[in-house]
């Protein structure tokens, strides 16, 4: 039995049906294949730009907090400048309050000697009456 045309027509359009049919899913497949490898791509590369986002974000706070620690250490330097300048002031006052003091107590002892001298003459005047 020799093949007629028919029977290879048949068998060609058979073979090309057969290999449409594998070879669809094969290429849908490898088209699906390649947009989950675009996408992982592009996920990929969107977690890749977070993550560089997120530690930019970490070394921009600790910056922030490093110039926190300072602007605080600056502070606190400046209160403890304050504090003894308001200390010199306190011991300049307290040296003043203490000269003042001492100036009273001058005031006071000239005006004992005063009237010690004043007394001391009266005495020695009033021997000299007696005396005479």
């Amino acid at each position: 039995m020799v093949p007629s045309h028919r029977h290879i027509l048949k068998l060609v359009l058979l073979c090309t049906w057969i290999g449409l049919l594998f070879s669809v899913p094969c290429h849908s497949s490898e088209k699906k294949d390649a947009e989950e490898k675009a996408i992982s791509e592009e996920t990929a590369d969107e977690d890749e730009k977070i993550v560089k986002d997120d530690e930019k974000a970490v070394r921009d706070d600790d910056k922030a907090i490093k110039d926190d620690d300072k602007a605080v250490k600056d502070n606190d330097k400046a209160v403890k400048d304050e504090d003894k300048a308001e200390d010199k002031d306190d011991d300049i006052d307290s040296f003043d309050a203490l000269f003042d003091t001492f100036e009273d107590t001058v005031s006071e002892l000239k005006k004992q000697v005063e009237s010690l001298k004043k007394h001391t003459k009266e005495h020695h005047d009033g021997r000299k009456k007696k005396k005479e």
